[in-house]
């Protein structure tokens, strides 16, 4: 008797989990994967092949490689490296905007800094109480002496 209450209660509590899974209004989704830190594992993979060619390089100075299986190897490890490489420069420049901008900015900021040095000659400085007075003026905004067109 248990067992056959057992059974129809597990067979209530498998219907009902799956039920939902069988419905047409979920519909399941592709999710690409998304490689988050790209960038950092091709520098991982880099510093891998760099280790791999160090590495067959001292087993062939060591005399644990032959010449051909040591020429094999560096010219697979050189190859992967190279792609490894060439990812990595595509990756880094897809940051050229960045560059772009940062060129942008110091070219602002260099026109800026020259427009001030000249707004700078535009005034000068009285001589008896030291104010910048503008180049025009004949007399001091301040204590009022007069100016020489020579300041």
């Amino acid at each position: 008797m248990n067992f056959i209450f057992i059974f129809v209660l597990s067979l209530i509590l498998l219907v009902y989990v799956i039920k939902p899974l069988l419905q047409r209004k979920y519909k399941f989704v592709y999710v690409p994967f998304i490689k988050i830190n790209e960038k950092e594992n091709l520098l991982k993979k880099k510093d891998e092949m760099l280790g791999a060619l160090k590495e067959i390089e001292f087993e062939y100075q060591m005399g644990k490689l032959s010449e051909q299986d040591y020429n094999e190897l560096k010219k697979d490890y050189e190859i992967n490296a190279l792609k490894i490489l060439r990812e990595l420069d595509t990756k880094n420049n897809s940051d050229s905007k960045n560059d772009l901008i940062e060129e942008e900015i110091k070219a602002y900021r260099f026109q800026k800094k020259k427009f001030d040095n000249n707004s700078e000659k535009k005034f000068k400085y009285c001589p008896n109480c030291g104010t910048q007075v503008n180049i025009n003026y004949r007399f001091c905004n301040n204590c009022g002496n007069p100016l020489d067109k020579e300041n």
